[in-house]
């Protein structure tokens, strides 16, 4: 998936990250190198679009933006057809009759957009009542949020070690912020996320952890009732210069109706 993510930012080539208290920015988009066409691209504006969509008041979803941005993270040779050819070969992860991208995306639909949160808790954050918010483990939604209006992440702090820049993908752990004034819940939670990744591979990835979970051996129901999936993925590039990762992410999903709770990375080592 990840060989097949042609839009991933390198850093600190394309992308720089400046991981201490009070970073504004945190992200920056280095002028004139190449990240600057990746934030172009279709996948990365498409992805822009949903977020706009998922944070205007009043709330509308724009069923076209999401129809575009599945059919640009479902290109043929993409991360997301090598998440497909994965779940194929593990019996009972892929819905019955589901063996071609023209078929996966309504499962990517179901998951992670009808009648579900998955995506805005994921790739957005989920606003709540008292003054909250859960989920937001996305790096361009972050940078975005910055570039609208400083204002609206405050108080960033990081518990250290924070950002790990020797692996791929790199990766931010345990980020604290307040977004637009509200304080993240339950109290001491934060929020790990990839860092210069494209969508794709992100969306790829945490697909491929929901759907093998529902296969035998998979994800583990806990108390609640939802299945709690936990993956881990190698990730060599031996033209990269940086030692094979090992990636650790989770994943949970309300198994009675098919749909994303949430999905963060854990740890790249």
């Amino acid at each position: 998936m990840w060989n097949n993510a042609g839009n991933n930012l390198d850093i600190p080539a394309e992308l720089t990250v400046n991981a201490v208290n009070n970073a504004n920015p945190l992200f920056t988009v280095v002028p004139g190198a190449g990240g600057v066409a990746k934030l172009a691209s279709n996948v990365f504006t498409r992805f822009e679009d949903i977020l706009v969509d998922y944070q205007a008041v009043p709330f509308v979803l724009n069923q076209q933006h999401v129809n575009d941005f599945i059919t640009a993270v479902t290109q043929p040779g993409g991360p997301m057809e090598a998440a497909l050819n994965y779940l194929s070969a593990q019996p009972g992860s892929l819905p019955q009759g589901v063996t071609t991208l023209e078929q996966f995306r309504c499962v990517i639909e179901k998951l992670w957009f009808r009648n579900s949160n998955g995506f805005k808790h994921v790739f957005v954050g989920n606003q709540m009542p008292g003054n909250n918010y859960n989920g937001f483990h996305n790096w361009y939604q972050f940078l975005l949020e910055q570039r609208r209006n400083p204002a609206q992440t405050t108080h960033i702090a990081f518990i250290q070690p924070a950002f790990v820049g020797n692996r791929l993908p790199k990766f931010l752990r345990r980020l604290l912020f307040r977004w637009r004034g509200a304080t993240k819940v339950p109290p001491g939670s934060s929020s790990s996320m990839f860092v210069g990744t494209s969508p794709a591979f992100d969306l790829a990835m945490f697909t491929a952890c929901v759907l093998r979970g529902r296969a035998p051996g998979g994800g583990a129901i806990g108390g609640n009732g939802n299945r709690v999936t936990d993956c881990e993925c190698n990730i060599h590039v031996p033209a990269g210069g940086l030692p094979q990762s090992l990636v650790q992410f989770r994943t949970v999903e309300n198994p009675q109706n098919e749909w994303v709770v949430t999905a963060y990375p854990r740890n790249v080592q």
